[in-house]
């Protein structure tokens, strides 16, 4: 009977036949992926099946060294090309589903069909919890074919508070600085998407109305619960909640600050995690501002980031560095120039992603942004990644009959996406090659602990 187990580290090669023909390769594997023993093994050899089809669109069967495979599961982190946007599926080593974000247009939905086969699949898959990050559309409008989507179940959505409504202020009330209006639970949601006034033909409320005719528990997720109920201090996997920081008024009720206008408040009240497994840690930070970064820096350190004394700048970054330092972290707002240095030191992540689009007009991901990613990086040669250039090939993919959503989410979700695995000591960090080469279908980099413990690329340059 075949048995489920998974390529090791850093990745593995499947062969047709190692004895009869030892140089066709069928496969190369990314560490922790999803292997079938046939219980047929020859020598060090063993016999496997994995994802795909050959060219006569068989199942791909083929031999791998037995040394290569594992039967441990890893956590793996995939930042799909949703174009401009943000997007990010996690998978937890104990196969529980996350999303976070899901960008403007249809990739994410495409991805997700085809990384589950949920054109085929007998039974509905379930997510733990989706998270939308903050009420912009290159972050949430994507979740349209996903809360309509049958053969999806999801047990809770998460919200930063922030929901926009129709007449009146586009966030809600606001008072001395503070937005008052606060979506905390579904009593408060009600109140807004059981309005025709309020919803009309806004897209989040809309979005918000069809997760509330699917989903039981929509909340908002904020600093003041320090974890995502499930993954806490007491979990092998944590999901730290270091934003939004709320203000309580004096009744103790929740506020958000402002930070000028609505686009800079709800990308600044953006939910920031802080991933963490074993020793790695993992940043993902929405779309922070200067304003929101120095609300934080202050909120955690106590410490004013606008005191031009290099002393406390230094004890700021120290003190910052306990909360936010991590090995690999999301860029926030896709690579935009509106970001703290300061922040960028006490971030110090050995590897930054960027998600990021074609043909749209921001110019993301800046060149100052890129070169301070790199000036503030962690170690001699700090990894940048980018969705966008990982794929060369267009957003769309047109055949006779238009756009081909089987191949749109193979070519822009597979070509474009940066995958994160880790077993909690070290990383890979890797995107797939549009052609192949004699090395393999990866272009992949690995993390690991150098003499003091913490984790540094390993770069055969060196």
């Amino acid at each position: 009977m075949a048995k489920a187990v998974f390529a090791g580290y850093p990745t593995a090669f499947v062969y047709r036949d190692p004895i009869e023909d030892p140089a066709a390769k069928i496969g190369h594997l990314l560490w922790g992926t999803w292997i079938e023993h046939q219980e047929v093994e020859q020598g060090d050899w063993a016999k496997v099946r994995i994802r795909g089809w050959d060219v006569n669109r068989q199942q791909k069967i083929g031999w791998m060294k037995k040394s290569d495979l594992t039967d441990g599961r890893i956590l793996e982190v995939y930042f799909v090309d949703v174009a401009q946007g943000d997007g990010c599926l996690v998978i937890t080593p104990d196969d529980k589903f996350h999303l976070i974000d899901a960008g403007e247009g249809w990739n994410m939905a495409a991805y997700i069909r085809w990384k589950f086969n949920l054109r085929h699949a007998a039974n509905p898959i379930t997510f733990e919890n989706v998270i939308i990050s903050h009420p912009d559309t290159d972050h949430y409008k994507g979740f349209r074919e996903i809360a309509t989507e049958p053969k999806i179940n999801i047990k809770n959505v998460w919200h930063n508070g922030l929901v926009e409504r129709k007449g009146g202020p586009l966030l809600g009330p606001k008072s001395g600085g503070f937005l008052t209006d606060i979506i905390q639970d579904e009593s408060d949601l009600d109140v807004i998407i059981n309005d025709p006034q309020k919803v009309g033909q806004k897209y989040y409320p809309n979005l918000m109305k069809a997760f509330r005719a699917k989903v039981q528990s929509i909340k908002m997720l904020c600093a003041d619960d320090q974890f995502v109920p499930g993954y806490d201090a007491n979990s092998d996997v944590k999901f730290h909640v270091l934003g939004p920081v709320p203000t309580p008024d004096a009744a103790g009720k929740r506020r958000l600050k402002s930070f000028g206008g609505d686009g800079l408040t709800k990308n600044g009240h953006s939910i920031v995690l802080k991933l963490e497994y074993d020793q790695v840690k993992i940043l993902l930070g929405g779309d922070l501002n200067i304003p929101a970064e120095n609300h934080l820096l202050e909120h955690y350190t106590g410490i004013d980031p606008k005191t031009p004394s290099a002393a406390q700048q230094a004890a700021l970054i120290n003190a910052a560095r306990l909360v936010f330092e991590v090995d690999a972290a999301k860029a926030c707002h896709h690579g935009s120039a509106d970001f703290s240095n300061l922040f960028l030191q006490s971030v110090n992540s050995a590897a930054t992603v960027i998600s990021s689009g074609d043909e749209e007009p921001h110019a993301h991901p800046r060149p100052d942004a890129v070169g301070a990613f790199g000036k503030f990086g962690r170690g001699n040669r700090p990894l940048i990644f980018s969705t966008e250039l990982a794929r060369s090939t267009r957003d769309l993919i047109l055949g006779s009959a238009g756009p081909s959503i089987a191949e749109h989410g193979r070519t822009v979700a597979v070509y474009g996406m940066i995958n994160l695995r880790t077993d909690g000591k070290k990383i890979v960090i890797a995107q797939k090659l549009e052609q192949k080469a004699t090395r393999g279908e990866w272009d992949y980099y690995c993390l690991e602990p150098g003499a003091t413990g913490v984790l540094e690329y390993v770069s055969k340059h060196d």
